[in-house]
């Protein structure tokens, strides 16, 4: 079973944990870079109006979206606590 750290996520007026967020792997991270690197290129030569579109329906899906977004990610952070035995706040 692969170990999985989370980061907790703190209100700024009480100091209380209120959520706690997954974070990446090593590989995880690497492959994200990897994959800007290799669309940056295509990405830098595209009109920016065209760019604009793409940012302008990504906002619109994640606001159709958005009560879909975190159900999911409290089912994850749920998953992910129950597997994890570690918190991000023994790393600070």
């Amino acid at each position: 079973m692969q170990n999985y750290y989370i980061s907790l996520i703190l209100s700024q007026a009480t100091q209380e944990v209120v959520s706690q967020v997954p974070l990446s792997t090593d590989e995880e991270f690497k492959a994200a870079v990897s994959a800007a690197k290799k669309a940056y290129p295509l990405w830098r030569n595209t009109p920016i109006t065209t760019r604009q579109r793409v940012m302008l329906k990504f906002q619109e899906l994640i606001r159709r979206d958005m009560v879909s977004i975190l159900e999911h990610s409290m089912t994850l952070t749920f998953i992910l606590n129950q597997r994890n035995t570690h918190t991000g706040a023994q790393y600070l």
